[in-house]
């Protein structure tokens, strides 16, 4: 799992989608067609239920007051997201944190908007208010065309009818057919040694090495302390390996019997430890797919407790868990 939603706005992404001949392939997550279809915003003392219209008028109106830090909602401030670049008002919010920036509108947002802003920015980052770049997210709501729609759009909405899997096999299948592959799984690196002259030298906690000339590392920041390096790493990445990254995204889907509840979307906060959740889907059997997310805040491991885990669930709403599954 992981990397579920796909769009024709995300250029890379959509660039492969297209060489693979899979711009056919997409399905919307949304269906509101029939179920109770409102969206429920669950508070530590009362649920709230609204339209989907209404749901979209509350999040666009506080995620609105949110970046409108030019008169132009990001406009002004970020006109080049695609640029690595920071002009003098990108590198300001680069220094300030959603925390920071919620501080100075306080006063501006009703407490709804602020459960839905503060839901929403917590589901983009999985952090905390205060570690969550206020940069980011701008630069998150510029990609996206300035919009809520937009967000909704590149984040949430379309996803592929045969999963994120029958994307990524495509990449491993081209490699495969290259004949320039070969590969192993679990086997997880204890050592890493790039000494002048004789090339990369990785070894794994079964002590097996593989040797080449070069390599390319996508080892997750939050794993590089595990490893040891020779030469070290620099200064930079081992104080960014002790900090650690600041999103501890939770995903879990849920099969549910609630087949009403396939148009559900709601916000579950500050109380929960899955924020933001909607119906996502219908099982071959006829029930609901939910899919919901959480973050740092109130962080847990939902394969450590699942009693705990369909009671956060149950946050959003009464529902019939039949199964889950969790990805972190």
């Amino acid at each position: 799992m992981g990397g579920t939603w796909v769009y024709w706005g995300q250029a890379i992404v959509w660039r492969e989608i297209a060489r693979y001949g899979m711009q056919d392939e997409l399905e919307i997550s949304y269906d509101f067609s029939r179920g109770i279809n409102k969206f429920l915003l669950a508070s530590t003392d009362k649920t709230q239920s609204f339209t989907h219209e209404e749901e979209d008028a509350l999040i666009t109106s506080a995620i609105s007051k949110f970046v409108n830090v030019d008169g132009e909602h990001g406009r002004k401030a970020i006109p080049f997201p695609h640029s690595t670049k920071l002009n003098e008002l990108e590198e300001k919010y680069d220094c300030m944190s959603v925390a920071d920036r919620l501080k100075e509108i306080e006063h501006d947002l009703t407490p709804n908007e602020r459960l839905c802003v503060e839901g929403w920015v917590l589901l983009c980052s999985g952090a905390t208010l205060e570690t969550t770049s206020f940069y980011e997210f701008l630069h998150w709501w510029a990609l996206s065309g300035y919009s809520y729609e937009g967000c909704i759009n590149h984040l949430v909405r379309y996803k592929f009818r045969g999963g994120q899997s029958s994307f990524a096999i495509r990449f491993f299948n081209e490699a495969l057919a290259s004949g320039n592959l070969t590969y192993v799984f679990n086997e997880p690196i204890c050592a890493i040694s790039d000494e002048a002259g004789s090339g990369v030298h990785v070894t794994t906690e079964s002590g097996k090495t593989f040797v080449a000339a070069k390599m390319i590392s996508c080892m997750p920041l939050n794993v590089l302390n595990d490893i040891t390096f020779s030469p070290p790493l620099p200064e930079g990445k081992q104080q960014a390996a002790k900090i650690g990254h600041v999103n501890q995204t939770v995903k879990v889907h849920a099969e549910i019997s609630d087949r009403d509840l396939r148009s559900f979307t709601g916000i579950s906060y500050p109380h929960n430890g899955l924020i933001f959740g909607f119906g996502d889907g219908e099982t071959p059997v006829g029930n609901t797919h939910v899919v919901a997310f959480g973050g740092k805040h109130n962080h847990f491991h939902p394969e450590d407790d699942i009693n705990h885990t369909m009671e956060c669930f149950k946050r959003f709403v009464p529902m019939d868990i039949k199964r889950v599954v969790s990805i972190e």
